[in-house]
């Protein structure tokens, strides 16, 4: 089992954002998963949030070193964009 953790994007410490399309387009919900397979890809993040409707994703393949929790296991971590907050709360779900 891989973890999904939650955050939403933008400035540090609630500065509003610089860019103007932030200001018309919000934030953009980010989970990142950790603990995925090695060999994990970008059709397996998406089958996995299948149905949910996901703007971007970012697969980084694991080095089997300190994120693999010092049992030498590789491990992956994926960020995952979705498009807005409910797909995001529906993604803590799965």
């Amino acid at each position: 089992g891989g973890h999904v953790g939650l955050g939403m994007g933008g400035a540090p410490g609630g500065i509003p954002p610089c860019d103007p399309l932030d200001a018309i387009l919000g934030v953009f919900p980010c989970a990142r998963m950790r603990g995925l397979p090695f060999g994990a890809s970008l059709e397996d993040v998406l089958m996995f949030f299948q149905g949910l409707v996901v703007l971007d994703v970012l697969v980084c393949a694991g080095s089997g070193g300190m994120g693999s929790g010092g049992r030498g296991n590789p491990s992956g971590e994926a960020f995952v964009v979705f498009a807005n907050p409910m797909d995001f709360q529906m993604a803590l779900q799965r």
